[in-house]
C-alpha cells in the first residue's frame, strides 16, 4: 500500500483527486471571500446608508473589488467628534429637546416646566435633567433643529410620529437618528371631517376634493381607512394645504368636501379648542441656556402658529385680526361654506386604529454615543411622568392648566394622545415575549416604508434600511417597573410639596398684607396728631 502511494500511479491518482475537488472548494469559499469585502457589520448604519452617497472608497480597482461600495459618515464612529479624556457621562450644557405642539407634547411640557429651561422643573428637580424644550413652528424647523444638533443650539432629541420619521428619514440620516422610546399613541388626535351635504360616508368621497397637509401625521392611517371602505387614493381629488388647520379652513369655505385635521382644531364653530390668542402667564420666568432670566417676549407665549395634533396652525380670533377677517370675507364671497356648524361630522378618526399612529422619541447618534446615561435618564423621566398622568388624570389635567393657562381643555389634550407605558414599549419593540404586540415596530416600520413609497410620500424605501438600523434598545433594556415606581413616588412627593407651597404662599402674603395694613393704620393717627401739634 505504501509503495502504491509513493509510486507514480499513486501520485497521479492524488493529483487527479485534487483537480476534481479543488473547484468545489473554490466555489464554496469564493462567495464568502467576496462578501467579506463588503462586510460592514461593525457599523449599524453602513449596510443600508452608504449606497446613496457618492464618495468613492478608493481607486477603480478597489471599487470593482468591493462591489462599488461608497463611503459615508455611517462608516465612522457616531461620537467621532467627541472631546478627548476625561470623558463625562453627562453633558455640561443643556439637553435640548424639540417637539411640535401636539397633545403628546403636554407630558414633555410638564416635565420641562414649559418652554425653554426652568431650574425648578420636574426634570431638573426630580430627575436631574437640565432639559431645554423648544416648540418649532412647523416640521421644517423641527428637522433643521435636529440636524443642527444640541452643540449648535439645535436639538439632541425630538418627538415625532413614526410615520413622519420614516418619511423624513433620508434627510435625517446625517444626524444618525435612533429611536429609543415609544412616547404615545394617537387616540383621536386627527380626524377626517366632512360636510353632511357633501359626503355622508367615506365611499361618497369618490371624485371629491379632500384637503390634506403633506406634513400632517396621519397619511398612513388615512390611506388604510380609505382602502378599508373600498376607496383607492387615486379616486380622491387631493387638495394640498400648508397645515391641517388650513385644510380645515378649506372645508369651512366650501373648497373641499372633507378635510383631515387635528381634533383640537375642530370646534363647534370651527375655532381652535386648544389655544387662546393670549400670552401664557409665567413666560417671564423662563431662563435661557446661560441660566439668566429672559424678558417676556411674544415668542414666550403660547406656541404661536400651532394647535391640535400635528402642530396645526391656530386660527386667530376675529376681533384681534382684522386682516384675517377680511380674507375670510373674501373666501365667503368666492365659495359657499356650510350653513351651520352642525353640518360637519366625523367620518374617521385615529381612535379607529391607534396602533397605526405611534409617537416616538428620537436621539441623535452622536449624543447617544457620548451620553447614554442621560438618554436613559430621559426615557425614565418621560415614562414615569406619562404613567403618573395616566394613573391620576384629574391632578395631571389640573397641573397642566396651572402651568399653561392658555390650554382650554387639558383633560381632552391628555386623552387624545395618552402616554405609553414601559410594558407597551417592550411589547412594541419586541423586547418582551409576553404579551405579543398586535402591530410590532418592525412590521409597522416596514409597512410604512412600502406604503409611503408607493403613495409618493417618502423615499426611505430606496435606502434599504431595516427597522433595527434606526432603533436603540439600550434605554429600555436598562429600565424596570420597580425603577419607574420609585421615580413616580419621587415625582408625586415633589408635586405634593409644590402644591402645599402654592397654598401657603397666598396665606402668608395675605397675613403680611394684613400686618402691613394694621401697622399703617396705627401709624396714621400718630402722624396726624404730630401734624396737629406742629400746626
Amino acid at each position: 500500500m505504501k509503495k502504491f502511494f509513493f509510486s507514480a500511479q499513486g501520485l497521479a491518482a492524488a493529483a487527479l483527486i485534487c483537480a476534481l475537488v479543488s473547484p468545489l472548494v473554490w466555489f464554496a469559499l469564493l462567495p464568502r471571500l467576496i462578501g467579506s469585502a463588503d462586510d460592514c457589520s461593525g457599523s449599524r448604519f453602513c449596510a443600508g446608508h452608504s449606497r446613496h452617497l457618492k464618495a468613492p472608497l478608493g481607486g477603480q480597482e478597489d471599487a470593482d473589488i468591493r462591489g462599488r461600495r461608497t463611503l459615508s459618515l455611517m462608516d465612522f464612529p457616531a461620537a467621532a467628534d467627541a472631546p478627548g479624556s476625561p470623558f463625562s457621562t453627562r453633558p455640561r450644557r443643556l439637553v435640548r429637546m424639540v417637539a411640535l405642539w401636539t397633545p403628546s407634547a403636554a407630558i414633555l411640557a410638564q416635565l420641562s416646566g414649559g418652554k425653554g429651561f426652568r431650574p425648578q422643573s420636574p426634570a431638573a428637580a426630580t430627575y436631574g435633567l437640565r432639559l431645554h424644550l423648544t416648540f418649532p413652528q412647523d416640521e421644517r424647523e423641527l428637522k433643521e433643529l435636529f440636524l443642527a444638533g444640541g452643540d449648535d443650539s439645535g436639538a439632541d432629541v425630538m418627538a415625532i410620529s413614526l410615520e413622519r420619521f420614516v418619511a423624513l428619514l433620508p434627510e435625517l440620516l446625517p444626524a444618525r437618528p435612533e429611536i429609543f422610546l415609544l412616547s404615545a399613541y394617537s387616540r383621536g388626535a386627527s380626524e377626517l371631517v366632512a360636510s353632511a351635504k357633501s359626503a355622508a360616508d367615506i365611499p361618497s368621497l369618490r371624485g371629491k376634493p379632500v384637503a390634506f397637509s403633506s406634513e400632517n401625521a396621519g397619511r398612513y392611517f388615512l390611506l388604510w381607512r380609505l382602502l378599508r371602505d373600498g376607496v383607492d387614493a387615486s379616486e380622491i381629488q387631493w387638495l394640498p394645504a400648508a397645515s391641517a388647520a388650513e385644510a380645515f379652513t378649506a372645508l369651512k369655505s366650501g373648497r373641499a368636501a372633507a378635510a383631515f385635521a387635528g381634533a383640537l382644531d375642530i370646534g363647534a364653530a370651527g375655532e381652535t379648542l386648544l389655544l387662546e390668542n393670549e400670552a401664557a402667564p409665567g413666560a417671564a420666568d423662563e431662563v435661557n441656556a446661560e441660566g439668566e432670566a429672559d424678558e417676556c417676549k411674544p415668542e414666550d407665549s403660547a406656541p404661536s402658529g400651532q394647535a391640535g395634533a400635528g402642530g396645526d396652525t391656530a386660527q386667530p380670533a376675529a376681533d384681534s385680526a382684522p386682516a384675517a377677517e377680511n380674507e375670510n370675507a373674501e373666501n365667503e364671497d368666492k365659495a359657499s361654506p356650510p350653513a351651520a356648524s352642525d353640518s360637519l361630522h366625523t367620518l374617521a378618526t385615529t381612535a379607529d386604529a391607534p396602533l397605526l399612529s405611534p409617537i416616538v422619541l428620537v436621539v441623535r447618534g452622536d449624543f447617544a454615543a457620548r451620553y447614554p446615561e442621560t438618554v436613559r435618564r430621559l426615557a425614565r423621566a418621560v415614562l414615569a411622568e406619562g404613567t403618573l398622568a395616566a394613573d391620576t388624570p384629574l391632578p395631571a389635567a389640573r397641573r397642566l392648566l396651572e402651568r399653561f393657562p392658555w390650554v382650554t381643555d387639558p383633560r381632552k389634550m391628555l386623552a387624545l394622545e395618552p402616554s405609553a407605558s414601559l410594558a407597551d414599549n417592550k411589547a412594541f419593540f419586541g423586547l418582551s415575549k409576553s404579551p405579543a404586540h398586535p402591530v410590532p415596530y418592525g412590521e409597522l416600520f416596514s409597512s410604512m416604508l412600502r406604503v409611503l413609497e408607493v403613495s409618493g410620500a417618502g423615499g426611505a424605501a430606496a435606502l434599504d434600511i431595516s427597522p433595527e438600523d434606526v432603533f436603540w434598545d439600550g434605554p429600555l433594556k436598562s429600565l424596570s417597573e420597580k425603577a419607574l415606581v420609585t421615580a413616580k413616588a419621587a415625582s408625586r412627593t415633589a408635586q405634593s410639596a409644590d402644591a402645599k407651597a402654592a397654598q401657603t404662599e397666598p396665606a402668608e402674603a395675605a397675613e403680611t398684607a394684613e400686618a402691613q395694613g394694621n401697622s399703617a393704620s396705627e401709624a396714621s393717627p400718630a402722624a396726624a396728631s404730630g401734624q396737629d401739634e406742629s400746626n
